[in-house]
């Protein structure tokens, strides 16, 4: 069995608490997940039944009205289930850009997409250890078109050609 460091610890805002050694895929995916409607036990279970290994947490404040979905809570559910939880704080949409982004403003979205393009480091790393795994980036809004999640996906894209992308809305 192939296996290799998760090497993000660089860049990450919330260390796993567990060791990032993960077991490979035999496929690199990217599962987008809107987690609006759903509860943190469903969304764990919809990605242990997906092969998921490691949710990037794309907020800028890993916060969340809703039960569970904080960064503290989120990260040992997630854990509890042999999931890798990573936060990365750099590629949240700012709070005065995402009504903008969320009504499809061309100015907010060429705002946030500056905001990746600034990450391009940082995204090849995340492209680099991504390779061969089976990685969830979740935001709340269930149709990504809405959610600049789909931007750090994007850009993810570019540099994986292989890249398998789905949509999962709870």
């Amino acid at each position: 069995m192939d296996t290799r460091a998760f090497h993000l610890a660089d860049s990450i805002d919330s260390p796993p608490s567990r060791s990032v050694e993960t077991v490979m895929a035999s496929r690199t995916e990217v599962i987008s997940i809107g987690y609006e409607g759903t509860s943190i036990g469903d969304l764990a279970s919809s990605l242990v039944a997906r092969g998921t290994q490691v949710l990037i947490d794309v907020r800028l404040n890993a916060v969340s009205r809703r039960p569970g979905f904080s960064k503290r809570a989120l990260q040992s559910a997630l854990e509890e289930q042999g999931i890798i939880y990573v936060h990365l704080r750099s590629l949240g949409n700012p709070k005065e850009n995402r009504d903008g982004f969320r009504r499809g403003d061309s100015g907010a979205v060429a705002a946030y997409e500056s905001v990746v393009d600034a990450c391009s480091e940082e995204l090849d790393r995340i492209a680099d250890d991504l390779r061969g795994s089976v990685t969830a980036i979740p935001c709340y809004e269930a149709d990504d078109s809405t959610c600049h999640r789909r931007v750090v996906i994007d850009r993810l894209g570019q540099r994986i050609p292989e890249l398998k992308r789905s949509k999962v809305t709870e």
